[in-house]
């Protein structure tokens, strides 16, 4: 199979398996997926012969392309607006669903069908999103219960 990409479609092409490679193995040490690893260095070393020499970097020791400094820095963004996104969304939803248990209890929630589990869970989704948006963490505290 043979793949046709402009300079710009293949700009876009390695942002996103970059930034699909980043998803997927940013947080591992050891137990990296390899295949990702894989197919991320291979889209990348055709960047010099497209002219995007700037956004890898060779490493003539294990014979790979990585990606640079700088395109790193230029995707920063969007990962960090993914991050915010991220943590945003699961507080919200983790505090709801921790209310709801309090609320039915966990065997009750358990049984629940989605549909119910989701339009009892609805009112403790907007109470968080409604704080989150006036007061992000200003009034979030952590207490050790005994």
């Amino acid at each position: 199979m043979q793949i046709v990409l402009t300079k710009e479609q293949y700009e876009k092409l390695m942002e996103l398996v970059y930034l699909g490679n980043w998803l997927v193995n940013s947080y591992r040490s050891d137990d990296r997926i390899e295949e990702y690893d894989r197919m991320a260095e291979h889209v990348l070393s055709f960047a010099p012969s497209m002219g995007r020499q700037d956004r890898v970097e060779f490493d003539e020791f294990e014979g790979r392309y990585f990606p640079s400094r700088k395109f790193d820095e230029e995707l920063q963004q969007n990962i960090d607006e993914y991050d915010d996104d991220v943590f945003w969304n699961t507080l919200i939803e983790r505090l709801a669903e921790r209310d709801l248990i309090r609320a039915q209890g966990e065997e009750a929630v358990n049984s629940m069908s989605w549909e119910e589990y989701n339009r009892k869970l609805e009112p403790f989704l907007k109470k968080y999103e409604k704080e989150i948006d006036d007061s992000g963490v200003e009034n979030l505290e952590v207490f050790k219960v005994s």
